[in-house]
């Protein structure tokens, strides 16, 4: 589990990096609903997954057969936000998926009260440096969000915070790339 937010409701969202699903429980903890899987919209296989997804380990690969994976391992939702409202979530994967231009990260809303995705409404968020890492993300208002993103190097030296922290605008992003 890599992020999660509590919604207007005090329920809780999780998002899981290795499928990458999200898990939604009620204020008492327990799970609401089965994993909601992740949406690949434009792309030719109906949901992204990364090589960890429980439903590509259970059908297995056959050796020399190619993986239906679309997503590096440990790529999933890094970030997770939650309108002022609390009925919308903002969820952003590390990885690009497969398919995507390379260092473009989606941004994918979910509609809170239906736990349902706005398919219309997934966005793609370009890296400065296709090799910065997302460290996290989060609402500042109705259309702003504060980005922290990391160099590799930055890992390895715990003096340092970040390389880039960026306000991003999510219409700004929708003038720029239209949905996937």
């Amino acid at each position: 589990m890599e992020s999660f937010v509590f919604d207007a409701n005090d329920a809780l969202w999780v998002g899981e990096e290795f499928s990458p699903d999200l898990f939604h429980f009620d204020a008492d903890g327990r799970l609401i609903s089965a994993p909601i899987p992740t949406p690949n919209i434009g792309g030719d296989t109906e949901f992204v997954q990364a090589p960890q997804n429980p439903a590509l380990m259970a059908a297995g690969v056959q050796p020399g057969a190619t993986s239906s994976a679309n997503l590096r391992s440990s790529k999933g939702f890094e970030g997770m936000a939650i309108s002022p409202d609390g009925m919308t979530l903002y969820r952003l994967l590390e990885g690009t998926v497969t398919g995507d231009p390379e260092g473009s990260l989606r941004i994918y809303t979910l509609d809170v009260a239906s736990s349902s995705y706005i398919t219309d409404s997934i966005y793609l968020y370009p890296l400065d440096d296709p090799s910065y890492a997302i460290g996290d993300f989060t609402v500042i208002n109705e259309n702003e969000f504060l980005l922290i993103a990391r160099t590799p190097a930055l890992l390895y030296a715990p003096s340092l915070f970040c390389s880039r922290v960026g306000c991003l605008s999510i219409l700004s992003v929708l003038d720029k790339q239209r949905s996937v």
